[in-house]
């Protein structure tokens, strides 16, 4: 069990219990985890194996510290890995009436309705380039942020609306460390086949408008398409439908709006 300092909310039973990999640093509720944990990452103040988590009962927020040995566009397909891990971590923890999917590239989908999303960091998105380090994470919301009447705004929801409401954030947190572990060892020992797979199944394949520089390499003017996720190919390339096309991106573009680079010196 992590021996995690205590701090203003998080009590000796409330300490997570993560695999010997994993070092649990609890942040006070109103600071960010992903934006800690790349912070702290890009100033060589975390290792690979710290999960930085809020203290709040009303959100799952935590962002988990890597150390990439291969270039971007290969350990890029880590985020993958992140995925299938929430997703079976939801599975073992929630009711079993909740359906968990995910709407690329890193909407939480609760009952098809937007619950949370993923996070990414990365020292660098060059393909070419391996990373100094890279955060995988998400953020779930287990009650409030909604209207009054959650009939006005079918696109958000939460787990108390859809019936998960003694659900803890403890819970899930241990849950995604377990089975972060499983699929990470499953990726660096079987390759990514299994992945791919696994990931194909808990993807929503919701359209949704993604800007990435057009296929002849020209930077200067990114287009905006609206492209359907279809599937990950042999290399880790993400196949993507637009217009009726397949087009093919590789793990490190297909996700490069949702990974900012961290800005060095911030945070605690």
């Amino acid at each position: 069990m992590s021996d995690a300092p205590h701090i203003e909310g998080l009590e000796p039973d409330e300490r997570l219990d993560l695999p010997p990999l994993f070092t649990a640093h609890p942040l006070p509720g109103h600071l960010d985890p992903a934006a800690e944990a790349a912070a702290r990452a890009a100033r060589g103040a975390a290792e690979a194996g710290d999960l930085f988590f809020a203290v709040r009962p009303d959100r799952a927020k935590a962002a988990l510290a890597l150390a990439p040995e291969t270039p971007f566009a290969k350990s890029a397909e880590i985020i993958y890995v992140a995925m299938i891990a929430l997703n079976d971590a939801l599975g073992a923890t929630l009711p079993a009436q909740i359906g968990v999917l995910f709407g690329w590239p890193d909407r939480i989908l609760i009952n098809g309705a937007k619950g949370g999303r993923m996070t990414y960091a990365s020292a660098t998105t060059d393909p070419a380039a391996v990373p100094d380090w890279m955060t995988v994470g998400f953020e779930l919301a287990l009650v409030g942020d909604l209207p009054e009447d959650p009939g006005l705004d079918m696109g958000r929801t939460n787990l108390f609306e859809e019936g998960a409401g003694e659900v803890s954030p403890k819970e899930i947190l241990e849950s995604f460390a377990r089975h972060f572990l499983s699929w990470l060892h499953r990726w660096e020992t079987d390759g990514l086949a299994r992945v791919a797979a696994a990931w194909e199944e808990r993807m929503a394949g919701v359209e949704a408008p993604y800007a990435f520089p057009p296929p002849d390499g020209s930077e200067g003017t990114g287009q905006r398409l609206t492209a359907r996720a279809a599937g990950v190919a042999e290399d880790g390339a993400m196949r993507i439908l637009v217009d009726g096309a397949e087009r093919r991106l590789s793990a490190a573009r297909a996700f490069e709006p949702a990974v900012p680079k961290a800005v060095p010196g911030a945070g605690a």
